[in-house]
Order: C-alpha cells, then structure tokens, then sequence
C-alpha cells in the first residue's frame, strides 16, 4: 500500500509547487461556492426569518380583517396550529424593551417586515410574558398582535438541508 502512495507523490520541484498551486486553487474555489450558497441561498423557505416575517404580515392583516374577536381567537389558534407562536395581546400590558434587551430577529427580515403596508411595528415595547425574540405588530387602538419569530435552526441545519426538502407524506 505504502508503494502506491509513493509513486503519487511528485518528485520534482516544479511538481510539488504545481501540487500546492492546483491545491490551493480547489480550496479557494470550494470556499466561495460554499460562501457564495450560503449567503445566497437559504437553506429551506420555511425555516427563515424573512418567512417568519411575512407570515406575520399576514396574519396582521387577516386578523384586522375578522369581525368578531373570537373569529380573530380562531385565526390565531389556527396559526399556532400552524407553528407561528402568535398571541393578541392589549397595548396596556406592553412594556418598555430594555437596552439590554437584544433582538434575535435579523435586521433585513425586520425591515420587510416594515416595508409591508399597514404594518406599523412597535419596535421600542415587548410583552413581559413573550420571549426575547418577539416581534410587536398593532392590530387596532386597543390591541397588538405578539409573535416569537425565534429562528429555531442553527449553523448545522443551514448547511445540511434534508434532502426530502418539502415533499408531503400524503
């Protein structure tokens, strides 16, 4: 087996370089395609904040749509059936978000967040009861719409998507 080896191995000079140049070639192309996919691409629609946003979004405006409170009660739950954690809650019972209190939701699913008509984010104010990565929506004078959009994956599920990738068991 050593015997095998030993005949790969360049003798020369000039190969051993070419070895180490076409070497360091292969790592830098594989370092950014692996750059280039991971700021890209995401790993699964459903798995990212930016989705998490504009289901929130949504939501926002199906609730103000509903003519009653306990249809909105129905939607919400539907919702959470879902997997959105997702409460109403009244503006009386908002705090005032700490400065130490960090938000764990990405800046540029925030701001899509914001960008969507008739979302007025309450950027500065958090529900005592809620998580650390709540997302504060008013619904109406008197109410707000709560939603933990917690990103539940981390580097490993990023990098290794599953391969069945979305397809149903029906």
């Amino acid at each position: 087996m050593m015997g095998w080896a030993q005949r790969l191995m360049p003798r020369s000079v000039a190969a051993q370089l070419m070895s180490l140049v076409a070497l360091s070639e292969l790592i830098g192309i594989t370092l950014a395609a692996v750059t280039i996919i991971f700021l890209f691409d995401s790993p699964s629609i459903t798995d990212t904040q930016k989705f998490l946003a504009g289901r929130v979004a949504e939501l926002t405006q199906l609730v103000r749509s509903t003519k009653t409170p306990a249809d909105a009660d129905e939607l919400l739950a539907a919702a959470r059936r879902g997997g959105l954690d997702v409460r109403r809650v009244a503006l009386g019972e908002l705090v005032p978000r700490t400065a130490a209190e960090t938000r764990s939701f990405s800046m540029r699913a925030f701001r899509q967040l914001a960008a969507e008509p008739g979302i007025e984010l309450m950027e500065d104010l958090r529900h005592p009861a809620g998580s650390s990565s709540q997302v504060i929506v008013r619904l109406d004078d008197g109410h707000a719409l709560m939603a933990d959009v917690a990103f539940k994956g981390g580097l490993w599920s990023t990098l290794l998507r599953p391969l069945a990738g979305g397809r149903s068991s029906c």
